[in-house]
Parts: C-alpha cells; sequence; structure tokens
C-alpha cells in the first residue's frame, strides 16, 4: 500500500470496525463466545505494547443479547460539518465510524451507507482520503448483507488503515479516533439497554469496558508528549474513576449505582464530543 494513496474504505472499517486481527490469510467468523471474548479482553494490538478495543465485537454481543437498535441514540448524519478542527474531526470520525459498525451489526444496510457516507466527510477533512477506492466501496456494498463477509472485508481493512496512520506519524489521531469509537459504541449500548436490571444478559459486558478503556489510557499516554492531549486525558479519567470501583464488586459484576454512575459519565463524555465541548 503506497502512503501517498490510501482507501478511505480501509481507513473507515479499520476505524469503526475494529476487528481481531487472525494473522492469517483465511478469514475467521466473528467470535461471539463470551469466554473468549473474556480470555481476549476484546482487544487488538496497535503497538507492540497496547490494545485498542473492538466494538463490531460489542455490538455483536449486543445483538446476542438480544437488545433492540436505537436508531435514536445515533449521531446525526446531518452534523459533521460542525466538526472543524483536526481534533474534532477524528474523534467525530470515530463516532461515526462507530455508528456505521453498529449498523452493520444489526444489519440495517441502508442506515451503514448513510454512516459510510459521513464518516467518508471526516476522513477527506482529515486529509485522510486519497480518492475514494471504487473497488474496496463495491465490495464494501456488496456485503452489507452478510455480517462474517464484512468481517472479512473489514479485518483486511484494519491492517491497511492501522499501517497507513501508523506510518504517517499519525499516531495521535489513531488515538482520538478510537477514544470517540469507544466512546459512541458504550453509549449506545447503554442507551438501547435501558433502565438496571441486575439479571440483564449483556450487564457483564458492559463492566468488561474498564479493561478497554485501561488498555485505551495506555494507548494515549504513551504517546509522544507533544501528540498527547491532556484534556482528553482528563476526561478517559473522569470517566475511569466509575469503572475502576467494580474492581472491589464482589458476587455482582455491576450493582444499580454503579451502572447509572457508569451511565452519566459516558453520555456526559458523549454529550461534550457530540457538542463539541472539548
Amino acid at each position: 500500500m503506497s502512503k501517498s494513496k490510501f482507501s478511505f474504505v480501509a481507513l473507515a472499517l479499520g476505524a469503526g470496525l475494529f476487528m481481531s486481527s487472525c494473522g492469517s490469510s483465511e478469514p475467521e467468523t466473528p467470535p461471539v463466545d463470551s469466554t473468549a471474548m473474556a480470555d481476549q479482553g476484546g482487544f487488538d494490538q496497535v503497538q507492540d505494547n497496547f490494545n485498542i478495543p473492538a466494538p463490531v465485537e460489542y455490538y455483536l454481543f449486543l445483538r446476542e443479547a438480544e437488545v433492540p437498535f436505537s436508531k435514536e441514540a445515533m449521531m446525526d448524519p446531518e452534523q459533521t460539518g460542525k466538526f472543524t478542527t483536526t481534533r474534532d474531526k477524528a474523534i467525530g470520525f470515530g463516532l461515526y465510524a462507530s455508528d456505521m459498525a453498529y449498523c452493520t451489526v444489526y444489519e440495517k444496510a441502508q442506515n451503514t451507507i448513510i454512516y459510510f457516507e459521513a464518516a467518508k466527510k471526516l476522513a477527506d477533512g482529515l486529509g485522510l482520503m486519497e480518492g475514494f477506492d471504487e473497488i474496496a466501496a463495491n465490495r464494501l456494498e456488496g456485503n452489507l448483507e452478510s455480517t462474517d463477509s464484512l468481517y472479512e472485508v473489514s479485518n483486511d481493512a484494519y491492517a491497511d488503515a492501522r499501517q497507513y496512520l501508523m506510518a504517517e506519524g499519525k499516531e495521535d489521531l489513531l488515538g482520538l479516533i478510537l477514544v470517540g469509537s469507544w466512546v459512541e459504541s458504550v453509549h449506545l449500548s447503554l442507551v438501547a439497554m435501558g433502565p438496571y436490571k441486575a439479571d440483564h444478559p449483556f450487564l457483564e459486558r458492559v463492566a468488561d469496558q474498564r479493561f478497554l478503556l485501561e488498555n485505551l489510557m495506555d494507548y494515549m499516554a504513551n504517546l509522544e508528549p507533544e501528540k498527547q492531549d491532556e484534556e482528553i486525558a482528563a476526561k478517559l479519567d473522569h470517566v475511569y474513576e466509575v469503572f475502576d470501583v467494580l474492581y472491589d464488586n464482589e458476587g455482582v459484576s455491576v450493582t444499580k449505582e454503579q451502572f447509572d454512575a457508569i451511565n452519566a459519565r459516558i453520555s456526559e463524555l458523549r454529550t461534550s464530543f457530540a457538542n463539541l465541548q472539548m
């Protein structure tokens, strides 16, 4: 892949559909086994020492738990123009790419295309789109009805997206995209779950997000000093406070009070991103 020529499709799928790289030329069906997910932590290595979230697998668990699709909870696809700075566009791209992944997993083909187009606008604004890769785009559109096939497309795209951003010295942009995508994935799941239920089948997956957040915070903290974002780091630390207390739980993954606190902090952070209160 040329450094000067990069497919937007690879970037969009690489950002929004953080797949677990299988390390071979043969694609694997996305795992839907909770034990395997817990063992892997839902992570995918982006550098030798750091891992990143996998929203699409998180959404697969959400669908498996029969949590309903919540269109109203997603970003407004008509509002991409308000993201004007490079920092805002990177976070916005993560939000919209995660929405695209959400629509894909729930097999909402038309919505997938809408959010694909929204994310493309932000990628263009970031200077990350050297022309639209028609072959890759056709491959995406031809697989919208099949999560397994899209998983294969995304696996290929993810490696390209990661390699490109790292090669271009844009690790900080990658980090901001990851932050936006992770926040959106947790936000969508909490809204769709509704009020706390102690026996909710997805509750444990919410608790597991503390591991993802820890790794995301580590990634951001280990960027070169001039590429670190102290304000974003402080916001993530504020959210982590309500996840950290889960380690003290015995016999329950998340209490009602903890669930409500997580919901409030995630909602606060997502609102600040969506309304550019950064």
